[in-house]
């Protein structure tokens, strides 16, 4: 036969003569791998060489034939192969159970011994035993295969066994026993797979079931295709999904096994970004109706709203399914929620921080001042105030109220300009002590055009009814420009104070920014010092809504338009009916006007001093230094939609004195028109105040500066004929005047005199000397505080007005006056009562009154609270009189008439 070479694993050279090491040897040998020289490739032999197998070797020009065993004693004398594998049985008896013991294996000492092959998977190596893999039911032969490796897996032993079993057939009747795993789980869009396995050689089949047409079976190998977990194929759509399988053995022996495969959710997605964070509802929302769009939810994330510190949950909002926040099961109140959205999963923990703003019905812009008033001058910037921030408190409405806006304006008097513009550094607004940032369009500084105004934006917070308020405005102007101002006001101290006891006004000033005294300012209110500008560049007109259906329904606004009259400032030392009781610079009407029995009424007081009717229309051109028009007053009230429910005109006394009894009613026409075409509202005129000046005891002549005289005698009564036919005109029941006040009859010696009358029980004598620039006379009458008082009336050389700051009762029949300026002139005492030294008058000037006279007038508008809001004064009774549609009929309420048109 042809001759053998060895083949390790290399090419063989060209004489197909390899020369191997003793291990290359004797692995070859066990492995069979040997080539038949010259007869092509028969690799690996198979079976595997036996020991009794003969090769030929061939080197060079020798070659010998010997046994595999005699090879193999060969090597090992070389040190190769001398650890040895040994069964101790290679026949086995039919009948053998599986995992019964064949044969015990002998290895060295430590080595690992492993089955190469098994007999056909009979057999199975188990240590150092040989056992049964399945059971031994039929003879069979064989050869099965071992592996020796040394602990140090350097060395190695294989040696081939021939084995048998042998003895008669015995009948399977034991089912094979499945080993796979029942259950399994797999990540949602992960496609599944598994090799079934059991106890012997079986075949696998499918049984039909619900979920058995989506699973594969090849062979033993079992899949299942990718399968989303939020949409279940499965027949329950649990994401189970479950097959019946058998396995059969040769001997058909069958075992049931089910197997269930779970699809397990997985989180997709990021947590959205909670947006929008903010939102304004009604109360009245019902429960699930939407408050927040948010994004929806991701899987796995859970949501929840909470409040409070520490964060607890709010059931006041609840979550939809999809994820929005939406109205939950408790009542929702007015106010604003201060809120936290968050969002959990798997172990995440995210907030985001939201704002509810729980908005009850809000009604148009209103009128809401109860104290500003136009700006009637302008005052030149110094080097000493070039930075400037005041404040002045006022009280706010009788209803809660919501965006109160400001009107300022770079003009003064009748919409002059200003000369520059006017730059604002900060704004504030002081609710109840609590500051809040006012802005315009957005912005905290700004600057006002010169002779334009601006109204600032809404601000966004609730307050509350009868609050204390104070709005302040910090400026930076150059040397030599203007401010808009008031003129010399006198504000009484604390007429309006603040929750912690501050009063209503304060200023401060220098070459230094403001803005950081306005923010943090807690300072008192002004002292009773004359002549003190502080309301210079504060706003003229101030607007809220009415919030809530309550509100709505008894909020009221007026509109007061006028000359210095209405205008209620103060003058060469005049008060004009200035009550340090009542509210300060707003005179008779203002203070009507915060003290109706019914509750105050805001207003906005656009009277300036000098004003005509024909400022209201500029028909024909106006004349006069400081009347200049009405139209940008107009436009920013427009632009608030003519926020007032009425007008209450006081003006016509300047026309009625620059004019004539023609003039002045064609000029009442067309302003009554004009005011009506402001938003169509009840238009309420004033009748003309009388208007006189007294005559020099001396001489006769009239002379205005020697004041007016209590005594009716020595008054010379001024434009009768103008003022008496305006007062008729406007009795007449012209269209667009819905009604009138009747004022003069309050403060006149006789109905229609158009003089003034004298005081009751004030007039008297002084009782000591008085000097000049002093500020203290003692004096036998009673007086009250802002009482004004002439001294020595009538005499050319010595006659002079003061007004009343205190006043002392002495107890002895005399009292101690303090005047608020000192005397310009000497006064002495004079004990013959018959002459009057001092005296309580209702003017100083025979045109504008003074304390005395505004106590009267303010009862008699506050008499008229029906014409302002026919809601606050009682009906007439029954069986009086009805009030005609074209005429005026008296109505007696509390004891005055008021005058108003059937509507």
């Amino acid at each position: 036969m042809p001759g053998v070479v060895w083949v390790a694993g290399r090419p063989a050279p060209a004489d197909r003569s390899i020369l191997l090491t003793d291990e290359e040897a004797l692995f070859d040998l066990l492995l069979g791998r040997i080539v038949l020289a010259g007869s092509g490739t028969i690799a690996p032999v198979d079976p595997a060489i036996e020991e009794s197998d003969a090769l030929l070797m061939r080197r060079g020009g020798l070659e010998r034939r010997l046994l595999v065993e005699e090879l193999m004693a060969f090597l090992r004398t070389k040190g190769v192969g001398g650890a040895s594998l040994q069964l101790s049985s290679t026949t086995f008896a039919t009948g053998a159970a599986k995992d019964a013991i064949l044969a015990a294996i002998s290895a060295p000492e430590g080595w690992r011994v492993e089955a190469e092959t098994t007999f056909g998977g009979r057999a199975k190596v188990s240590g150092r035993q040989l056992l049964a893999a399945q059971g031994l039911n039929a003879p069979a032969t064989g050869s099965i295969r071992l592996r020796a490796t040394s602990p140090d897996d350097a060395t190695s032993v294989v040696q081939s066994f021939a084995v048998s079993v042998v003895g008669a057939p015995v009948a399977d009747t034991v089912a094979p026993i499945v080993t796979s795993p029942k259950t399994f789980t797999v990540a949602e869009n992960t496609s599944f797979e598994t090799t079934l396995v059991a106890d012997e050689t079986v075949t696998w089949a499918k049984v039909a079931g619900a979920d058995a047409a989506l699973f594969t079976l090849d062979g033993a190998k079992l899949s299942l295709a990718a399968r989303d977990y939020e949409a279940p194929s499965d027949a329950d759509a649990n994401n189970v999904y479950r097959v019946n399988l058998t396995a059969t053995d040769a001997a058909g022996n069958v075992t049931p096994f089910t197997i269930d495969v779970t699809v397990a959710n997985v989180l997709e997605g990021a947590l959205p970004t909670i947006t929008p964070t903010s939102a304004t509802i009604a109360p009245t929302l019902a429960a699930g109706s939407l408050v927040l769009d948010l994004p929806a939810k991701v899987e796995g994330e859970a949501r929840s709203f909470l409040t409070g510190s520490p964060l607890a949950t709010d059931n006041r909002f609840t979550f939809s399914t999809a994820g929005k926040l939406i109205v939950g099961a408790e009542a929702l109140a007015g106010g604003t929620i201060n809120g936290t959205v968050r969002q959990t999963r798997e172990g995440q923990t995210f907030d985001t921080a939201v704002t509810i703003t729980v908005a009850l019905p809000m009604g148009r812009p209103m009128l809401a001042s109860s104290r500003l008033q136009a700006l009637s001058s302008r005052v030149q910037v110094t080097s000493s105030d070039t930075y400037k921030m005041r404040y002045i408190a006022e009280w706010t409405s009788l209803w809660t109220e919501y965006g109160r806006s400001f009107a300022l304006a770079a003009w003064y008097g009748n919409e002059q300009p200003l000369g520059n513009d006017w730059p604002i550094k900060a704004m504030v607004l002081e609710v109840n002590d609590v500051k809040y940032n006012l802005t315009y369009n957005g912005q905290e500084a700004f600057t006002i055009s010169d002779g334009t105004a601006i109204w600032t934006d809404e601000l966004p917070v609730v307050i509350p009814a009868n609050s204390v308020i104070r709005v302040g405005v910090a400026d930076e102007l150059a040397v030599g420009q203007y401010r808009p101002s008031q003129g010399p006001v006198f504000l009484p101290r604390s007429v309006v104070q603040t929750s912690s006891g501050r009063g209503d006004a304060i200023l401060s000033s220098g070459t230094a920014s403001q803005v950081s005294a306005l923010k943090s300012n807690t300072g008192e209110g002004f002292t009773n010092t004359p002549g003190i500008v502080i309301m210079d560049g504060l706003p003229i007109m101030s607007t809220a809504r009415p919030y809530g259906t309550a509100s709505i329904a008894q909020a009221t606004a007026g509109l007061k338009v006028g000359d210095s009259i209405g205008w209620g400032d103060r003058t060469q030392g005049m008060p004009f009916g200035i009550l340090a009781e009542d509210l300060g610079a707003s005179g008779f009407l203002g203070h009507a006007f915060n003290t109706l029995p019914g509750g105050r009424i805001p207003f906005a007081n656009l009277c300036v001093p000098g004003t005509r009717l024909p400022d209201l229309t500029l028909s024909p051109t106006p004349v006069g230094v400081q009347i200049k028009g009405f139209d940008k007053r107009r436009a920013l009230l427009e632009a608030k939609g003519w926020p007032y429910d009425f007008i209450l005109c006081e003006m016509g006394l300047n026309s009625a004195t620059n004019g004539t009894a023609t003039s002045v009613v064609a000029d009442a026409k067309a302003a009554h028109a004009q005011l009506k075409s402001m938003g169509s509202k009840r238009v309420i005129q004033t009748l003309l105040l009388p208007c006189s000046v007294s005559k020099d005891e001396g001489t006769n002549a009239d002379n205005a500066f020697l004041y007016s005289s209590p005594d009716a005698s020595k008054q010379v009564r001024q434009a009768g004929a103008s003022i008496d036919a305006f007062n008729a005109y406007i009795k007449g029941t012209p269209s667009d005047v819905d009604g009138y006040i009747e004022l003069a009859s309050a403060i006149e010696s006789s109905p229609g005199s158009g003089k003034f009358a004298a005081v009751a029980n004030q007039q008297g004598r002084l009782t000591a000397d008085a000097a000049s620039g002093q500020k203290v006379v003692t004096v036998n009458f009673a007086v009250q505080p802002g009482d004004g008082i002439i001294l020595n009336p009538g005499d050319t050389t010595q006659a002079e007005a003061k007004d009343i700051q205190s006043v002392v009762n002495n107890g002895n029949g005399t009292w101690t006056l303090t005047f608020r300026q000192n005397l310009a002139k000497a006064h002495t005492a004079n004990t013959d009562t018959g002459v009057v030294t001092a005296a309580g008058i209702y003017t100083f000037d025979g045109i504008h009154v003074v304390t005395q006279a505004a106590r009267r007038l303010k009862e008699r508008m506050r008499a008229n609270a029906l014409q302002f809001d026919p809601r606050r004064a009682p009906v007439p009774p029954s069986g009086s009189a009805l009030v005609t549609i074209n005429s005026f009929e008296p109505v007696t309420v509390g004891g005055e008439a008021i005058f108003v048109k059937a509507s």
